[in-house]
């Protein structure tokens, strides 16, 4: 595949909620020239661990890799993501006879939580705790952590960037270039929600509340929601058709939950996605967590 035709591809299926901006675009433009076929550094001297115990592991010993890196500024709860990233490794090792590994490389503000995290969702991939921050400083990631997720072949050079587990086209766009195949889709979906943000106000820890979207199809024809993915796991989304009639309603309903989040101010985002569309509807909830 061509490193350009993955370039477009990659910046239509940015994991972002686009609002059409040209400059906008124009920076992933330029952020993915400097990125896609570029060497991703693994810099000597990191531990690898699955399950808590050290193993001595070559990265360099499979087709495609993917990387991963989540910084201390990230919610260890929410950022990891540790058994949906099990699932979707387990769905890109059965696409073809290749081997796809993933690394997370980790500098979290709270080792114990990261590794109780991955103990909890029995993760058996490798990850590094970095606490000198190496991998990062060797790489001068861009500044935007949607872009800290990386496909890269078997010389570590970039093929892809994006968070297949926040973003179903990145998902996508990850399989069709292991699989060698790709399909361009279009870009916003006709769908509208006013408003697009809610605050729930102060939750407590053994709280939960239920917060209601009310989403229109502006266009002609019928669209097929394909999935709702949150940002975090204290929010669970549900949506009460999955197809949405032109010119009709849908509700999506989302249930946050207190103990799930990290104390003070929170901002999650409800991705909606829709069949035959790259970016999503992104619907917002603000608000504070007390967890006294």
């Amino acid at each position: 595949m061509k490193v350009i035709k993955i370039l477009i591809a990659v910046m239509i299926a940015a994991t972002v909620a686009s609002c059409g901006s040209k400059n906008r675009k124009e920076r992933i433009v330029s952020m993915l020239d400097e990125w896609i076929g570029k060497e991703l550094i693994i810099p000597d001297g990191l531990t690898f661990t699955v399950q808590s115990d050290t193993i001595d592991y070559n990265i360099a010993d499979c087709d495609y890799k993917i990387v991963t890196f989540i910084d201390s500024a990230s919610c260890t709860k929410c950022s990891l993501r540790a058994l949906e990233w099990s699932q979707q490794m387990d769905v890109y090792n059965n696409l073809c006879n290749k081997d796809v590994n993933l690394v997370m490389i980790l500098s979290p503000k709270d080792i114990n939580e990261a590794e109780y995290v991955f103990k909890r969702d029995c993760f058996t991939y490798p990850y590094v705790i970095d606490k000198e921050r190496k991998f990062f400083n060797s790489n001068t990631l861009p500044k935007n952590k949607a872009y800290h997720t990386f496909l890269i072949d078997g010389d570590n050079r970039v093929l892809a960037i994006g968070d297949p587990v926040y973003n179903p086209n990145i998902r996508r766009l990850f399989a069709d270039i292991i699989a060698e195949t790709d399909e361009p889709l279009a870009d916003l979906p006709p769908l509208e929600a006013s408003p697009s943000s809610r605050s729930v106000g102060l939750m407590k820890h053994d709280e939960k509340k239920v917060v209601k979207f009310s989403i229109r199809n502006t266009s002609g024809d019928d669209l097929t929601i394909s999935e709702t993915i949150a940002s975090c796991r204290c929010s669970d989304a549900k949506v009460d058709r999955s197809v949405i009639s032109a010119g009709s309603e849908a509700i999506v309903q989302i249930i946050v939950d207190g103990s799930e989040l990290s104390s003070g101010m929170f901002r999650h985002h409800i991705n909606v996605f829709i069949e035959g569309y790259n970016d999503p509807l992104t619907l917002s909830i603000i608000g504070f967590n007390n967890q006294h």
